[in-house]
Order: C-alpha cells, then structure tokens, then sequence
C-alpha cells in the first residue's frame, strides 16, 4: 500500500494531465456525435429568449435532437465529468506536493510564483470540475422521465447555467495553467522543456481569452458564432491538454529529483537564511580567523548565512580575502 502511494505521488501530474486528457476526449466525442449542441439551443433558442419571430417547427426538431442527446450521452458524460474531477484532484496535489516541500522556499522567486499560481488554477480546475460533475449527476435523474419532462427541464436553462458557472472558472484556471506553467520551466534550476512551456503559455492563454469572450458575448451575437467558437474551444483546450502531457513527462522527474531530497541537505545548500534579504541596519561582522570583514553577499537580516553545523554550532563560510582562492570555516552561535 505505501508503495503504491509513493508511486502515486511520484506521478500526480502526469496521471492528471492523462486523465483530463481522456476525459476531454471522451466528452468531446460524445458532445459531437449525438448533436449535443441542441442541449443548449433548447434554451437559448426559446421565442422567449430570443424576443423575435422562431419557427416553431424547427425549434421542435432541436427540442427532440436535445432530448435525445441526453438520453444517448448523460451516462457516459457523468463518467467522463468523474474523470476530469479526479485529474484536476491529481494536478492540484502537484501543486500541494511542490509548494509545501521544504525544496521550494528556496528557489527563486518567479518559480515559487509558478507554483502558487499553479495551486490557484488547479484549485479552480477541481471546483468547475465538481460543479460540471453535479449538473450531469442531475441529468441522470432525468434519463427515464418522459420527453416533456427533460425538454421543460433544459428549457428551464439548469443545465446552461451550471455550464456558464464553471466556464467562467475555467477562463481563469487556464489563463492561470498558461502563465504557471511557464514560470515553472523557466525558473526551475534542470527545467523541463522551454519550447514546450512557452506553446503551453500561448495555448492556455488562448484558450481562455476564448471562454470568457464567449461568456460575455450578448446571446444574438453569441448564436451567430456559436460554432466556430465551440470549435475555436474545443481544438484549444484539446491541444493545452496534450502539450501538458508531454510537458509533464519532462518536468515532473526533474522536480521529484530535487524534492527527494533530505531537508538538511537544502539547508547546507541555500543556508538556514537563505530566503531573507540583507538588511541595511545590520553592519558587516568582523571575522577573527580571516582578518577581514564578513562580505555582505553572506549577510542575512540576522547576521552570517550559517549553515547547521556538528554539536550545535553553526558553521558560517567565507572567502578568504588574503589573496588565496580558498574557504575558510568560521564558528558562530546557532540560531536554532
């Protein structure tokens, strides 16, 4: 059991991405083989909504195609919806599992940016996620009600309104997938693939500029471009998702390398004050064993970086200045 959680965790973002990515598919697929767009121009096409002239005979045939389409995809949706859940699940734990390692305090400062950008888009990826899973969940009650029964239902507009909820979530998540994803490759000290982290920044983005322009669309002009935007959509969204597969191939081995290792090993690395900034009120301490003052490049706002040292003594190491190229070691008071 615990070797399978090691595994799990050694592969979070690689499985989220592969599990958005068939599920993306699996909806796709089943959204454009069974006219599911009638799911939604049952709504929007009401005369009601519209306020002008429908041909009544023509928004039947749409009403029976939306009923249909329901009939013949609300399981399988459900299903696919699951899987998207558990693959945001999966890529939010990424998120967890970098920003909370002791590893990451000590990178730069755009990469931590990626990371808690990264946390917040996964965060809002789970919660559309959740929400689309509970609007096709309410679908499946209607499976075997009679046709009236789902045609009111749709026309009542839950199912588009749940809809526009959560694609305004996902306007935000990928603009903020797009920028995280860059910021992560860049600023990562290996890198994965910066090709691929910059497609991704342009694919995510474009993806969505393109939801959240559709949202705010006014209805006559979003149904005149309905298609080319849901196709515009959809070959977005596909893409971002398969260059995250790729790119997550890339980066997560690099990242679990370093995230393996012991935190007294950063700690030697960075030092115990390697994130604090030099402040200008503490002046340079001088240095007995060296002869010469500490350099400010090995200030910290509480003295010297010191680095934990045998018998609780930390060990401050500085440049010898006597003309040689060596190290030497100088003993302090630990701060721990």
């Amino acid at each position: 059991m615990i070797a399978l959680i090691d595994m799990l965790s050694a592969h979070t973002l690689r499985i989220g991405a592969l599990l958005e990515l068939s599920a993306c598919f699996m909806a796709n697929f089943l959204f454009m083989t069974s006219s599911g767009i009638a799911i939604f121009q049952a709504f929007h096409e009401q005369p009601d909504m519209r306020g002008m002239p429908v041909d009544k005979k023509a928004y039947e045939e749409k009403i029976k195609l939306a009923v249909a389409a329901v009939r013949s995809i609300g399981m399988a949706s459900n299903v696919a919806a699951l899987m998207w859940a558990l693959g945001a699940l999966f890529i939010l734990g990424f998120a967890v599992k970098i920003t909370s390692d002791v590893w990451y305090s000590s990178q730069h400062r755009l990469f931590r940016y990626g990371g808690n950008f990264l946390y917040t888009g996964a965060t809002l990826d789970f919660i559309w996620t959740l929400i689309n899973l509970a609007v096709w969940t309410s679908v499946i009650n209607y499976l075997k009600a009679p046709d009236e029964v789902i045609a009111h239902f749709l026309q009542g507009g839950f199912f588009t309104f749940g809809v526009i909820a959560y694609k305004c979530l996902i306007g935000f998540q990928s603009l903020l997938y797009g920028v995280s994803f860059l910021l992560l490759d860049l600023y990562h000290p290996e890198g994965g693939s910066t090709c691929l982290a910059w497609t991704l920044f342009y694919s995510w983005t474009a993806c969505g500029v393109i939801v959240l322009v559709t949202n705010f669309l006014p209805l006559p002009v979003f149904l005149t471009l309905a298609t080319p935007l849901l196709l515009a959509y959809t070959v977005s969204v596909l893409l971002s998702i398969i260059l995250t597969v790729a790119w997550s191939f890339t980066i997560e081995p690099v990242v679990n390398r370093h995230l393996a290792k012991d935190p007294e090993d950063v700690e030697m690395e960075h030092g115990m004050y390697g994130n604090v900034m030099p402040s200008a009120s503490v002046q340079p301490l001088y240095s007995a064993t060296s002869g010469s003052m500490w350099p400010s490049s090995v200030m910290g706002s509480y003295g010297p970086v010191a680095h934990a040292g045998p018998h609780g003594v930390g060990m401050a190491t500085v440049k010898d200045r006597r003309g040689g190229g060596g190290e030497t070691p100088t003993r302090q008071a630990s701060h721990a």
